[in-house]
């Protein structure tokens, strides 16, 4: 079945070409011309001309992902999600997209890989869908897995951790690594203001952390009707409980005393 798709594509250009299609002028009508106008093209799509290929070759829809963190939602009454930040990196919207955490051993397969059954946000229960658009402009974040979900049904860890933050790499950062000399110049030299001669100071204290990881699918449409898959590997930073020396928070790119994330911290962004 072809679909008649209306796309508004903002150009640096005049006069548009009189109705303009895949089937008449619809290629040179983008970027040979001057001007601040708008071109309204009018598009046939499901065939596989030269002009539908350029058309969708030349205007990609790219979603890129900044962020990464737990957020709490009135919808929720307030509990922990993680949530990550879904931003378009092209003039196109994304339609339909949705996240998904997947659970490994489920196929050798990667792109078989079956999602983990998790609890939806109160947000997209209430308008009876999963999926969304993901504008130009309006940066969406996606709220994906519960707190709940994510202890009980996902990582396995001891109880005297509790997680903390999210991120996407793994392991230590560049800007942790300066932070953390940073924090070690500050404390020897509070150590040697404060201690006598003989012992100037003392071993530093590090927090006990651990880092897991989780594998998502992100799944959206095009307006010309292509369906994207992306693979988006991010990890939960857990903390043992009680501990008092300083933690890296990689959606802050800062050090800072350990918040545990729960049910009753308000440690979590929105």
């Amino acid at each position: 079945m072809r679909l008649i798709l209306l796309l508004i594509i903002v150009l640096a250009a005049g006069s548009a070409y009189a109705n303009p299609s895949t089937s008449g002028n619809c290629s040179p009508a983008l970027g040979s011309q001057t001007g601040n106008a708008k071109i309204v093209i009018r598009c046939t799509y499901g065939g596989s001309t030269v002009q539908d290929s350029y058309l969708k070759a030349t205007h990609p829809t790219k979603l890129g992902f900044p962020s990464i963190g737990f957020s709490r939602w009135f919808e929720d009454q307030s509990r922990p999600f993680l949530s990550i930040e879904l931003s378009p990196e092209s003039d196109l919207p994304a339609i339909n997209t949705i996240v998904e955490v997947l659970k490994p051993g489920t196929s050798a397969q990667m792109s078989a890989l079956k999602p983990f059954a998790v609890e939806s946000s109160g947000i997209f229960r209430a308008v009876g869908t999963k999926q969304v658009t993901v504008e130009k402009g309006e940066p969406t974040n996606y709220p994906f897995l519960s707190l709940d979900d994510l202890l009980k049904k996902v990582h396995g860890v001891p109880d005297d951790f509790c997680p903390y933050d999210a991120g996407f790499t793994i392991g230590t950062t560049p800007e942790e690594n300066k932070a953390r000399e940073a924090e070690s110049l500050q404390n020897l030299l509070v150590s040697v203001r404060d201690s006598s001669i003989e012992q100037p100071f003392g071993p530093m204290k590090a927090a006990q952390t651990v880092q897991k990881g989780l594998l998502l699918r992100i799944r959206y449409q095009t307006i010309f009707g292509d369906k994207i898959t992306l693979y988006k590997q991010v990890f939960v930073n857990y903390a043992r409980k009680g501990a008092t020396a300083t933690v890296w928070y990689p959606s802050k790119s800062a050090l800072g005393p350990l918040q545990c994330i729960t049910d009753e911290h308000p440690n979590a962004w929105h």
